[in-house]
């Protein structure tokens, strides 16, 4: 039902729609106090799969960049059973986005509150 709901979306809506999951992922933009749980739990696979669908490159307008990769390859862009924001489904890991980026930023806070001498 709901992929029907996309394909039928205006290209604007589209957009619109993976710009939000976008900043679902961004800690920059939203934290866990503002944001339901199962956006970050989900946003992971619903980013690459709607990007694919719409044939677009998923680094879009409120997207997370670090100085650190925050590239992720799991199950959880892959496998739509899969929730799990850290850890494993089965034998495979699974990490989320989110996750990512926020290990990111905090790195990155740390860094800029204990600079190395």
């Amino acid at each position: 039902m709901r992929l029907a709901l996309f394909a039928r979306a205006t290209p604007a809506e589209r957009m619109a729609a993976l710009e939000a999951l976008a900043e679902i992922q961004n800690p920059l933009m939203h934290d866990a106090n503002e944001t339901q749980c199962v956006g970050c739990h989900v946003a992971t696979f619903l980013t690459a799969r709607r990007a694919s669908s719409l044939g677009i490159d998923p680094t879009i307008a409120g997207r997370y960049t670090s100085g650190y990769n925050t590239t992720v390859e799991s199950i959880a862009s892959e496998d739509p059973r899969s929730l799990r924001g850290f850890g494993w489904a089965a034998k495979f890991p699974a990490i989320s986005q989110r996750v990512a980026n926020d290990t990111a930023q905090v790195l990155f806070e740390v860094e800029q509150r204990f600079p190395i001498r």
